[in-house]
């Protein structure tokens, strides 16, 4: 129906500009109108972790910090 949910989890309270830029940058991953709800959660250590539907967005520091950990085993 050209609507999507979104759970948007964030490590502080996020302002309605940061929500709004959410929202667009959802609305153009998605190519649906996207209804997101905010939630924080201290476990983040920053940045974002965003479920639409089945798909998950991972912005997390946790999970940057382990991506580079990874390059950095290889090399």
């Amino acid at each position: 129906q050209g609507v999507a949910e979104a759970q948007v989890f964030s490590a502080a309270n996020l302002t309605d500009a940061q929500k709004t830029d959410f929202a667009k940058s959802l609305a153009r991953l998605t190519g649906k109108t996207v209804d997101a709800t905010y939630f924080v959660d201290p476990d983040l250590l920053g940045g974002a972790l965003v479920r639409v539907g089945d798909t998950i967005y991972d912005g997390s520091l946790r999970h940057s910090l382990g991506q580079l950990r990874a390059r950095l085993a290889v090399e």
